[in-house]
């Protein structure tokens, strides 16, 4: 509803919008998958993550 509110008031194209929300959902299902196997079995999670940070140029 959001997107078709923006869309309507700025005229842009929300279609990358609308297929980022579809993958941040479906990695959201993946993960809730995970937390209920891992709370079935009564098991802890641990989390590793590295991230990069670099400057890139603005054409």
């Amino acid at each position: 509803m959001e997107a078709f509110s923006i869309k309507e008031r700025f005229n842009v194209d929300v279609s990358f919008s609308e297929q980022r929300i579809a993958e941040l959902k479906e990695a959201r299902g993946h993960l809730e998958d995970i937390i209920n196997n891992a709370l079935e079995k009564g098991l802890n999670l641990k989390v590793e993550s590295f991230i990069r940070i670099t400057f890139i140029e603005v054409n």
